[in-house]
């Protein structure tokens, strides 16, 4: 078996918490616009199932939707990915 060394580690713990926060996010927005997994699913054109796996950490969101859902909710993709705690997108440029 492997061992992971220190600096892997690190990687991982942070990948974990990007994903933990992006999942976090998604239900938390959502509940905030008094939306249902339905709703955002048919937003998104797609089965609740697959937005549900989404949601719960169970499938990997594609960048598309990440993005879809930032424009939805007029947050930046980087506070959907946890990258920052400051939720509003910066100006689009002319």
């Amino acid at each position: 078996m492997d061992t992971i060394l220190p600096d892997k580690w690190f990687h991982l713990v942070a990948f974990y918490r990007v994903i933990h926060m992006e999942i976090k996010r998604l239900y938390d927005l959502r509940e905030d616009a008094d939306q249902s997994q339905q709703a955002i699913a048919d937003y998104l054109n797609m089965h609740r199932s697959v937005y549900r796996r989404y949601e719960n950490g169970e499938r990997e969101t594609p960048a598309w939707v990440v993005d879809k859902l930032a424009d939805y909710y007029h947050v930046s993709t980087d506070y959907l990915l946890g990258r920052t705690d400051e939720p509003t997108p910066p100006p689009k440029s002319k």
